[in-house]
């Protein structure tokens, strides 16, 4: 189970309840924008791993890809790749409350949290 927390104040708490990740949307953030930066000026940037052993890699969606052919429940991907998308950025909008029926387009850019092997797997499956 990978929870969200946002404040920091929670973390402990969310572990005992049964979380096995608790993922820290203000470290995740700054993961995401400097990775974003790095690849805009051509510069390599490879991201610590976040509390729990979670790396956060931003991918676009390929043309043709099979991201595009599904919605998010029926790719299941916590289950299937132990990783979760966290946002999305469609044109100038960005989506950050995604829903279970969300199917991704060609082009959108995706933040994947996850293990450093989920994320593996997630790329060698769809092609990234």
């Amino acid at each position: 189970i990978i929870t969200r927390e946002n404040t920091g104040e929670n973390i402990d708490k969310i572990h005992k309840a049964g979380s096995s990740y608790v993922v820290s949307i203000p470290v995740m953030c700054v993961e995401v924008i400097t990775s974003e930066i790095a690849k805009k000026y051509n510069k390599k940037y490879k991201a610590e791993p976040m509390a729990q052993g979670l790396v956060v890699e931003v991918f676009e969606v390929p043309e043709k890809s099979l991201l595009t052919e599904f919605d998010l429940e029926s790719l299941s991907l916590p289950r299937k790749f132990g990783c979760s998308l966290i946002g999305i950025k469609r044109g100038e909008d960005v989506i950050l409350d995604i829903k279970p029926n969300e199917v991704l387009k060609e082009g959108d850019r995706i933040a994947v949290v996850g293990t450093e092997e989920g994320i593996s797997r997630f790329r060698e499956v769809f092609m990234l």
